[in-house]
Formats: C-alpha cells, sequence, structure tokens
C-alpha cells in the first residue's frame, strides 16, 4: 500500500508541472498575434524650399533686425569711448609739453 500512495502523489505533480508549462507556453502565443507594424516613408507634401512667408519668417527677420540694431548701438557706444580716451589722452600730451621746459642748445 505505501508504494501506491507514492506512485499517486508523483503522478499528481507531474501533472500539475505539465499543466504549468502549458499555460505559460500559450501566453507568448497570444502576445505575438499582433501584427507587426512598421514604419513607411512619407509623402513630401512640400518642397524644402519655399519661397512663402509664414511665421517663421516673420519672427526670424524680426530677430535679425533686433541683432543689427544692437550690433550698430554697440558699435556706436565703442566709437564715442574711443573718441573720449583720443581727446584726453591729446589733452594729457598738450598739458605735458607747455608743463616741461625747453631744452636748451
Amino acid at each position: 500500500m505505501a508504494t501506491t500512495k507514492k506512485a499517486n502523489t508523483k503522478k499528481t505533480i507531474g501533472k500539475v508541472k505539465s499543466s504549468v508549462k502549458k499555460t505559460l507556453a500559450k501566453k507568448p502565443r497570444a502576445i505575438k498575434e499582433e501584427p507587426m507594424r512598421t514604419f513607411h516613408i512619407s509623402r513630401n507634401d512640400r518642397p524644402f524650399i519655399t519661397t512663402r512667408i509664414t511665421k517663421q519668417t516673420v519672427y526670424w527677420s524680426i530677430l535679425l533686425i533686433f541683432i543689427l540694431l544692437m550690433q550698430l548701438w554697440i558699435l556706436n557706444i565703442q566709437l564715442d569711448v574711443i573718441q573720449a580716451t583720443d581727446s584726453v589722452i591729446k589733452q594729457a600730451q598738450s598739458d605735458s609739453l607747455s608743463s616741461t621746459p625747453l631744452p636748451k642748445k
């Protein structure tokens, strides 16, 4: 009797393991049934270079004008500073020449 009981428990364990394996094998098959979607080349609706004026064209034009005006303003300030330093240097040179006595020959 003891042998028959052991044989029965082993058979049931074997059946449980085989049923688990079958359910695990079925799950990936359900996932694989979905069709694969691939990338496709889209149709080119408009050419790359166009002469249309768009919002981006207006934005870039405004930005370009702003940058050019700022550069001109900075250039003007630099020229004013250069003229001021030149006048200070000339004034200092004329003061130094008039205050020093001329060498006698």
